[in-house]
């Protein structure tokens, strides 16, 4: 083998020595620093903060601010038992002025749990009590089990996902 292809040959080692230094570097500082960033209290308590501003938007029936929750593409879900999967636009389109046309709506947490996965996701699970008066003058009172996955977005927390089951709810 002649000098040069030696060199030549040295020299893709070397690179790929580099190369293969460089991905363990990575891959040894990078779960290091996502531990050390990642606090679970820290981000449990900024989700609580945006549920907080998304049940008193809802108590304002501030449809814009409500919508402004939801994460505005096509990977957003919501499971209603009645109508099954919903999407953004199902929401926006068909409940968003059916709420706005209530005449009262009140809406009250009996219990909330909230599990930070990581830096940018949570679970929050909760149990609700809804009161509303439709437009004709209907009351209806709920009890309702909600779980909503919340993605930290650019713009803040985001609901992607939500899953709601309900029931009457019996008491005064």
């Amino acid at each position: 083998m002649s000098i040069p292809d030696r060199q030549a040959g040295a020299g893709r080692t070397a690179r790929r020595l580099i190369g293969l230094l460089a991905v363990i570097g990575c891959a040894s500082v990078r779960p290091a620093a996502i531990v050390e960033q990642f606090n679970a209290g820290a981000t449990s308590t900024s989700v609580r903060m945006a549920v907080e501003r998304f049940h008193d938007a809802l108590r304002r029936r501030d449809i814009d601010a409500i919508l402004d929750t939801f994460v505005r593409d096509t990977s957003f879900r919501a499971f209603d038992g009645d109508d099954g999967w919903l999407t953004i636009d199902n929401i926006r389109l068909q409940d968003a002025p059916a709420f706005a046309s209530l005449k009262d709506f009140s809406i009250r947490v009996d219990s909330i749990a909230i599990a930070a996965l990581d830096l940018n996701v949570a679970v929050v699970s909760s149990t609700l009590r809804e009161a509303f008066t439709d437009g004709v003058g209907r009351q209806r009172r709920l009890r309702i089990t909600q779980t909503m996955v919340w993605t930290r977005r650019a713009t803040g927390w985001k609901i992607a996902h939500v899953h709601s089951s309900e029931q009457p709810d019996t008491t005064r």
